[in-house]
């Protein structure tokens, strides 16, 4: 089991508390808004940022989240190909520079979102919410894409990259939609289900999506699936999701897990979570190359 925690690419106070936590693996998300470089495609801006992390006693074991602008593979625009085509070469460069895992989204438009940040939690902690009665009603500037479309750029995008993450042993964890509804201000979103996640396993099978008995690799937020009413009752219960292998296979699928308590709040009758708090706990990241994490405590 490697513990890791999602850290800042540029120097910060939040390496040093890792290190007294004793976590010595970082997740980072390697965007040029946020190291001021070129996107990890770039080889030197990416091994520059590894590194950085090196002088302060810390490994960089994966990257998560969009590291360029993806929107034009998620919406299958005009010029995906290229943009497909940077990912590929990040994937190369991260295989090259031992970096192991790559944790990905098909959110398209609209990433991770929240209705208000700030609110007082427990103890007086402020946590982020989300409140579908709190969301805009009009569409983005995409206007109204279907799921299905979504599902095609999404089939495209993984079928071109799973081959090249294979040749460089990188796995790629899939990352639920946050929040996890069908469709947020008229754009659909597709990873809300275990469902969802066999249907994109079968669109690549791949060793770097896949382990050998053929269950998939996920990274495993146990709020964005407790917090999701379209999956059965039985996976909303506390992380108990890792246990249910009939439908997660989860002793062998989850590459990562981050931890969050979530107060879930469900809408009857509407089968999409209407309302959620989310509180941070300590350890943002947990990941496994090898190990079970189905059995960590």
């Amino acid at each position: 089991m490697i513990v890791a925690e999602y850290l800042p690419p540029r120097s910060h106070v939040l390496w040093e508390l890792a290190r007294q936590m004793g976590v010595r693996c970082a997740i980072v998300n390697a965007k040029p808004e946020r190291t001021g470089l070129n996107p990890p495609w770039d080889i030197d801006a990416l091994r520059r940022v590894q590194r950085e992390f090196g002088r302060a006693g810390l490994k960089i074991h994966g990257l998560e989240g969009d590291q360029f602008d993806m929107g034009r593979i998620k919406l299958g625009l005009d010029g995906r190909d290229e943009d497909i085509e940077r990912c590929c070469r990040m994937l190369r460069n991260m295989g090259e520079l031992g970096i192991p895992l790559l944790c990905y989204n098909f959110m398209a438009q609209i990433g991770w979102f929240r209705s208000s940040v700030g609110v007082a939690g427990r103890g007086g902690a402020l946590v982020s919410q989300f409140d579908l009665k709190e969301m805009p009603t009009s569409l983005t500037e995409a206007g109204e894409i279907p799921a299905e479309r979504i599902w095609e750029s999404y089939r495209y995008f993984v079928q071109h990259v799973m081959p090249v993450a294979e040749k460089a042993g990188v796995r790629m964890a899939l990352h639920p939609d946050d929040p996890p509804l069908a469709s947020l201000r008229g754009i659909g979103r597709i990873f809300g289900t275990p469902e969802a996640f066999e249907r994109a396993y079968s669109l690549a099978p791949s060793p770097c999506s896949w382990r050998p008995n053929g269950s998939p690799g996920l990274r495993m937020p146990p709020g964005s699936i407790s917090s999701g009413a379209t999956i059965p009752s039985k996976f909303t219960d506390d992380t108990s999701v890792f246990e249910k292998r009939e439908k997660c296979h989860a002793n062998s699928m989850v590459f990562g897990r981050h931890g969050f308590d979530v107060d879930v709040r469900l809408c009857r009758g509407g089968g999409q979570a209407g309302r959620f708090r989310r509180q941070r706990c300590v350890c943002h990241s947990i990941f496994a190359s090898r190990s079970v994490l189905g059995r960590v405590a």
